[in-house]
């Protein structure tokens, strides 16, 4: 889904900040790529990380709001049930 692309974005992101800091501060290539490489790796596991735990509470989220509908929909049909048992019992509901 959308979360997918979470860890691309972080890496990214942390990726273009290195390298605007290594400009800036006029660092030599080598150090630079080795710093951008160890950046990339740890945000990416970051990025994964954070997907993770936002899948995981939209997952519990539904879960819990797939639970509040059955109660209601149980609660419902118990209400139904009662007004169909006085329906059948022979009592008429005066207007």
């Amino acid at each position: 889904m959308k979360l997918r692309y979470i860890p691309a974005f972080i890496t990214l992101l942390a990726g273009i900040i290195t390298c605007m800091i290594s400009i800036i501060r006029q660092n030599e290539i080598l150090s630079s790529l080795k710093t951008l490489l160890l950046v990339l790796i740890i945000f990416y596991i970051i990025g994964l990380i954070a997907r993770n735990i936002l899948n995981f509470a939209m997952q519990s989220n539904n879960n819990e709001s797939f639970s509040d509908n059955k109660e209601e929909l149980s609660s419902v049909a118990e209400d139904d049930n009662s007004l169909e048992g006085n329906s059948e019992s022979g009592e008429e509901l005066e207007p």
